[in-house]
């Protein structure tokens, strides 16, 4: 195996969203010019290799911020 096999997209990951979720994923892609697949590739590049993921992951879990509990939340409330 060579240095740069490493490096191929070769996997597909799917995401359970709704239509909320896929229209704020639309226009942030197109605020940075990417398609959808392209924004969630370079944003968790991005999480990755710059302290801005561990940042994150300190809101998350200090806010316990969750999507599924948001919309679970608007359903009941």
């Amino acid at each position: 195996m060579g240095d740069n096999d490493n490096w191929e997209l070769n996997r597909v990951i799917s995401i359970r969203a709704n239509d909320i979720w896929a229209a704020w994923l639309d226009e942030l892609a197109d605020r940075t010019d990417r398609t959808p697949a392209n924004f969630i590739r370079d944003l968790v590049f991005c999480l990755k290799f710059t302290g801005v993921g561990n940042y994150l992951i300190d809101t998350l879990n200090k806010r316990d911020l969750s999507f599924l509990d948001f919309t679970r939340n608007a359903r009941e409330g």
